[in-house]
């Protein structure tokens, strides 16, 4: 057998250490997704809500998707639910629809359904955005009933000063908001009349 020469020795080492550190650093690109969750998980508990967003958004595009035990490195599992703190995000910055499809793609994933006390939290953040729907919902009834009772209101003053014209214009901010408004559509009805017989 010929003994090898320093090129081949060489060629042979460089070799060995390319191929070790392919080897070396594709755990550490495979399991990128993990350093973003864990990221997003202590902004979490910080309240650190839109840094969470990234983080999270960041390990959705590496695995997007969920599981009650997932092998983040080495033997190491965590339960990763990326939905579930997306939507808890979300709802924190109170952008409640946004939280509630996080929450609904957490749950058609149906990983979460084995976490009892993930799926508990998910149940808990959804109730809370459901009831903070209806509160927006409500409010905004609210408002909607302001600008119209205010619109009735400055339509009367201004029909008892004989201004039509601008009665009829006050109305029409109301209408805008509720152009269904039953009280609101008759007094346009009056005024449109009454400036017809004049």
């Amino acid at each position: 057998m010929k003994p090898l020469t320093y090129a081949t020795r060489r060629f042979g080492l460089i070799a060995v250490l390319v191929i070790g550190t392919i080897v070396a650093v594709t755990p550490a690109w495979a399991d990128y997704w993990y350093e973003h969750y864990s990221r997003a998980e202590t902004a979490l508990d910080n309240e650190s809500w839109e840094r969470a967003i990234e983080e999270l958004q960041q390990a959705l595009e590496r695995k997007g998707d969920s599981g009650a035990r997932v092998r983040s490195y080495g033997m190491k599992v965590v339960a990763y639910f990326p939905y579930l703190k997306l939507g808890i995000a979300y709802y924190h910055l109170g952008q409640i629809e946004a939280a509630l499809q996080a929450f609904q793609t957490e749950e058609q994933l149906g990983a979460i359904q084995a976490s009892r006390s993930d799926f508990a939290d998910l149940e808990h953040f959804r109730r809370l955005a459901l009831e903070g729907r209806a509160d927006a919902a409500r409010a905004e009834g609210e408002r909607i009933e302001q600008i119209v009772r205010e619109s009735l209101r400055e339509a009367d003053i201004f029909e008892r000063q004989g201004r039509l014209p601008e009665a009829m214009e006050a109305l029409v901010k109301g209408l805008a908001v509720d152009p269904e408004n039953a009280d609101a559509v008759a007094k346009m009805e009056a005024l449109r009349n009454e400036v017809v017989r004049l």
